[in-house]
């Protein structure tokens, strides 16, 4: 599977694997596998992967693939989650 990458899904203390195709978003990847990176108060109100809202966020375990999006980029520096809309899945992940 060259154009899929693995994603784990770490969730409380349940892991979840899915295989996602390379290029797709990490927050299109979660909604396909019937996973949302939202919370119950920003399920309907969100900016649907625009990268303007910040609520998409996700903790990345391990090696994290460079920031591309502003927010994404003072995320990194400062400490706060990924938006999971603005990271493009190119290799394995665990979020």
């Amino acid at each position: 599977m060259k154009d899929h990458v693995k994603v784990v899904y770490v969730l409380g203390n349940q892991k979840y694997t899915f295989w996602a195709k390379k290029g797709t978003s990490l927050r299109e990847a979660l909604i396909i596998e019937g996973f949302s990176p939202y919370t119950k108060y920003t399920q309907n109100k969100n900016c649907g992967g625009l990268g303007v809202c910040a609520t998409c966020g996700v903790w990345i375990q391990g090696k994290e693939p460079e920031p591309t999006h502003w927010h994404d980029k003072l995320a990194k520096t400062h400490g706060y989650p990924r938006l999971s809309c603005q990271i493009t899945l190119n290799a394995d992940i665990i979020v």
